[in-house]
């Protein structure tokens, strides 16, 4: 791992090098959807790279070195607000040895926040979870880009139009296929993404927890089944990035759970789309 993150690191300096040599404008991010939103506000015009990633695996991994790449500390960095920065950097840290910033960090240049620490977010992946929460988190990218790239305010502001409008279809598309489904989440990502499509919106209790921790000790396929559909009910299983690994595997395994991780290359409007067509498709399965 420490390997990947290092090659990560490289790969970054080398691709801020070529931005810059194409003119493009080089932005940070602390969290990966934040990165995905920039990518798609800003387009050819923007090169960017996030210091949260997610692994092959689904697990978060945090790369202090990728928000030092490039020319160092001080590329415009975007993070919600003051709580994700400093979070970040702290869980950077290695074997979580410190609790503060540095004084270094806490004045870093080329930090743009979008909200104040007053506007409360209790997690970053909840809080894109909202649909609700987009609209205005990329308008407010867009502010951010075109402060630091005047020239191309046009084309951002198209491209936030362009957000905006697919979200919208998106959205309404989600509601015709998902309204009333039942669904099972495990994780809290999304379940005001499915609250938003109208979908009765259940989390594990602590006896479909167990059921859970039994799949993943369960031998025998029969027994799996039989474990699985005690905790399926009848709904779709909704998994992610925050469940362990084993347990996400044997749920997706068994239990038919469709486990929801966005990649770096991905466009997040086509993601949010998938998430509905994925989750359509399991429920049709499921009444056959």
């Amino acid at each position: 791992m420490k390997r990947l993150l290092a090659a990560f690191a490289v790969l970054c300096v080398l691709s801020f090098s070529s931005a810059e040599a194409a003119g493009k404008t080089k932005v940070l991010t602390v969290d990966p959807v934040m990165e995905l939103l920039v990518r798609f506000i800003g387009g050819p015009y923007v090169e960017t790279a996030s210091g949260w990633s997610w692994g092959e695996d689904g697990s978060l991994t945090a790369a202090r070195s990728v928000l030092m790449a490039g020319s160092g500390a001080e590329l415009p960095l975007i993070a919600l607000n003051p709580a994700e920065y400093e979070e970040f950097m702290i869980s950077a840290h290695r074997k979580g040895r410190r609790s503060a910033l540095t004084e270094a960090e806490k004045k870093r240049s080329g930090v743009q926040y979008l909200f104040t620490s007053e506007q409360k977010i209790d997690r970053w992946e909840y809080f894109y979870g909202d649909p609700a929460n987009l609209p205005f988190t990329a308008q407010r990218i867009m502010d951010v880009l075109a402060a630091l790239d005047p020239g191309h305010y046009s084309f951002y502001q198209r491209r936030l139009g362009e957000f905006n409008a697919r979200l919208r279809s998106v959205l309404i598309s989600g509601r015709g296929r998902l309204k009333n489904a039942e669904v099972l989440c495990f994780g809290g990502w999304y379940i005001p993404f499915f609250q938003a499509w109208g979908c009765r919106v259940s989390v594990p209790d602590e006896k479909e927890l167990a059921l859970a921790e039994a799949l993943v000790r369960a031998e025998k396929p029969k027994a799996a089944a039989e474990i699985a559909e005690k905790l399926r009910k009848g709904r779709v299983v909704i998994l992610d990035s925050s469940l362990d690994a084993k347990k996400r595997a044997a749920l997706e395994k068994f239990a038919g759970a469709v486990s929801f991780i966005p990649g770096r290359d991905t466009d997040l409007l086509f993601f949010i789309h998938h998430v509905v067509l994925m989750t359509a498709s399991q429920l049709d399965q499921q009444k056959k």
